[in-house]
């Protein structure tokens, strides 16, 4: 379908775009957050839905609850290598590592949604307490042309890969791959190379702290769709996740004045 596919090369790289901005405006923690919000994972979701079944969506979710720990501990290693002053390739391929093992043994837990739900809202909140704390000043990393199209790329890149594969690799792995942090590395690469490793452990804290978001998006989506249908419950979901950012962002806002 043309307008399916208008969508996978469209709509996510737009809302990048989005948060890009905003990171620029308001600064790395405030762009950290939008970022947490399921600007990728949530149109990759609705695709799946779309494209394979709303069942294999549902059952996705809770891969993606799996997968959104997995991506705070590449946060976590992506920091400490950075405030180590480790080059970002390095800092990268440590925090792919991790990432990769969280997610194998995250995926190979079973039990039901809400523990899994709870066993993530844990490890999220851990890997915050861990975090490095910068204590300077925040600097706005500016993006060029260049640097935008690369994150809109990559972006697209993930989007037609988990959709392409999701029939082979299954809901499970589907919704680990969700989430893989593709955003996350660009975001903190070129605030890494372009402002500094405090701004990169800045935008990665803001992330972090917005995963207890999203991992309630994805379980509100998962309990909900039982009862209300999967589309009805991916609204519900958005909007509850959006109005705990915003508040969230607010009083963070409020703090730096």
């Amino acid at each position: 379908m043309i307008w399916l596919t208008l969508v996978k090369l469209t709509l996510v790289p737009g809302l990048i775009l989005v948060a890009t901005r905003i990171a620029g405006r308001f600064g790395p923690v405030i762009g950290g957050l939008v970022t947490a919000l399921p600007l990728v994972a949530g149109p990759i979701t609705l695709i799946l839905a779309w494209e394979q079944g709303e069942d294999f969506a549902v059952e996705s979710a809770t891969g993606t609850l799996r997968g959104i720990p997995a991506v705070a501990v590449f946060c976590l290693v992506y920091s400490r290598f950075a405030m180590a002053e480790k080059p970002w390739w390095l800092a990268f391929c440590a925090a792919l590592t991790g990432f990769s093992a969280a997610a194998a043994i995250l995926l190979a837990w079973q039990s039901t949604p809400l523990i899994i739900y709870l066993g993530g809202v844990f490890i999220v909140w851990l890997v915050y307490r861990l975090l490095p704390k910068p204590n300077v000043d925040i600097i706005l990393a500016r993006v060029d042309w260049r640097q935008m199209l690369i994150r809109m790329q990559a972006a697209v890149v993930l989007v037609l890969a988990v959709t392409a594969g999701a029939s082979r690799s299954g809901p499970m792995l589907s919704g680990v791959l969700v989430v893989f942090p593709v955003a996350t590395t660009i975001m903190a690469v070129f605030t890494h190379r372009s402002a500094g490793a405090a701004a990169a452990v800045l935008l990665l804290r803001g992330l972090v702290a917005g995963f207890v978001g999203l991992l309630f998006f994805y379980f509100s989506l998962s309990f909900l769709s039982s009862s209300l249908g999967f589309y009805v419950a991916f609204v519900l979901a958005l909007v509850a996740v959006i109005i705990y950012q915003y508040g969230y962002s607010r009083v963070l806002l409020r703090k730096s004045v």
